[in-house]
């Protein structure tokens, strides 16, 4: 009986930690889908240069996918958002305003759009001259 008791006590304890995996499972899931944006605007940026041509970031909300696309129209990449509830927020960028690289890989607007994954926001910040992409978590 003893023995039964302290199995319970035991298997309890162990089973604790369970509880929190989801909510670290949500967290790691909305870094991914951060990290995996900023590395795809910089592929977008590469793209651009080795192609000589101008690439844009379109995101499609309704669809919930991003698409970098040339400006002959050609799709490099279609992304789905890689989560469920994940959406953009136009900041000085987005609308009339495109992410969009240039065939020397400097971005047509310099600016900001913010990521919310989760609960979790992100900024995206694409800088002038250069074309440094810099994401961080709000």
């Amino acid at each position: 009986m003893e023995t039964l008791i302290v199995l319970f006590i035991f298997s309890i304890f162990i089973s604790l930690p369970l509880a929190f995996l989801p909510s670290q499972s949500k967290h790691q899931q909305s870094e991914h889908a951060a990290r995996l944006f900023n590395e795809d605007l910089l592929f977008a940026q590469h793209l651009a240069m080795t192609e000589g041509m101008r690439i844009k970031v379109e995101i499609d909300h309704h669809n919930e996918r991003y698409t970098l696309v040339s400006d002959s129209s050609r799709s490099y990449l279609s992304r789905a958002f890689p989560m469920e509830g994940m959406y953009f927020e136009e900041g000085t960028l987005g609308g009339n305003r495109p992410i969009e690289f240039l065939p020397n890989g400097h971005p047509r607007f310099a600016g900001s759009i913010s990521l919310y994954a989760g609960d979790r926001q992100y900024r995206y910040t694409i800088m002038i001259g250069k074309g440094k992409v810099k994401y961080e978590r709000l």
